[in-house]
């Protein structure tokens, strides 16, 4: 990293940057972020000096015509950022602040906070910004996003998952409700004690997981009762889910002697 640093601050102010005083403070910016990506986009010339964090430095010409094509980020971020950029140009807008992602050797994304600020020289405008890599904090956020809508018993749904059938019944007002219910919870719980009792909803949860396809949404309700939600489907189709769902819980080998997984279901079409 300190080489790529003392590559940074060779870089001198050239054409781009027109006053060669601001060319050098953007240049001592790019010194002192370590580790974060950092641009300048000259409005007068329509061109883009982006540094990749690395100490390499690339330059894109016609940027708003049609080298902002070339910039790194995926296709629908590139856009948003060309037109950030040019919103500021024209608009004379201080500051703004956006999210982008950029693809990494092997294939994976890393997301971006890309911070901008229009900086005036004299009747020169440009626009500079500093790219800080977040893909860590938006992992962990999205991670935390996740466990907040899954029972942690069973990997499902939790009531965050009424929230998801609501929305697919707002967009097409049918579907199919499979309504279970696990035989014999509470004495399997009071004989057995609560972590077999937890085993057996984990186990549930997986059963459930194996016979729902794709498009089903699968979420426990609330103590034995779990509801599986398909967006479409036929009366007939529902019996044929719901008896997928009763063989694969009989799949399920015994925890103890007669301790078996098994389930009662109840069917609801929507409209009706």
């Amino acid at each position: 990293m300190r080489e790529a640093v003392k590559r940074r601050k060779r870089h001198k102010a050239g054409p781009l940057f027109g006053d060669r005083r601001v060319g050098e403070q953007w240049c001592n910016i790019f010194a002192r972020c370590e580790g974060a990506a950092a641009f300048l986009y000259d409005t007068t010339t329509d061109t883009l000096l982006f540094e990749d964090g690395s100490g390499r430095m690339r330059r894109i010409r016609r940027f708003l015509k049609e080298g902002y094509r070339s910039f790194p980020a995926v296709p629908r971020d590139r856009e948003l950022f060309a037109r950030t950029v040019r919103s500021m140009k024209e608009r004379k807008i201080s500051q703004r602040q956006c999210r982008l992602r950029i693809p990494e050797r092997g294939g994976s994304l890393c997301w971006y906070d890309c911070r901008i600020a229009v900086l005036t020289q004299k009747k020169r405008t440009l626009v500079g910004g500093l790219l800080t890599d977040i893909t860590e904090q938006y992992r962990i956020s999205g991670r935390l996003r996740r466990q907040a809508r899954m029972d942690v018993l069973t990997g499902l749904y939790n009531k965050a998952g009424e929230v998801v059938i609501e929305g697919l019944l707002a967009a097409r007002s049918t579907g199919i409700f499979l309504m279970v219910d696990l035989d014999n919870f509470r004495t399997i719980n009071s004989i057995y004690g609560h972590p077999q009792g937890d085993r057996l909803l984990w186990e549930a949860g997986q059963a459930l997981r194996r016979a729902c396809t794709e498009q089903a949404v699968a979420m426990r309700a609330g103590g034995d009762e779990f509801v599986v939600f398909w967006p479409e489907g036929t009366r007939a189709e529902a019996a044929q889910y719901a008896q997928e769902i009763l063989d694969r819980m009989a799949e399920v080998q015994p925890l103890e002697k007669g301790l078996v997984l098994s389930g009662s279901i109840g069917i609801a079409i929507a409209p009706d």
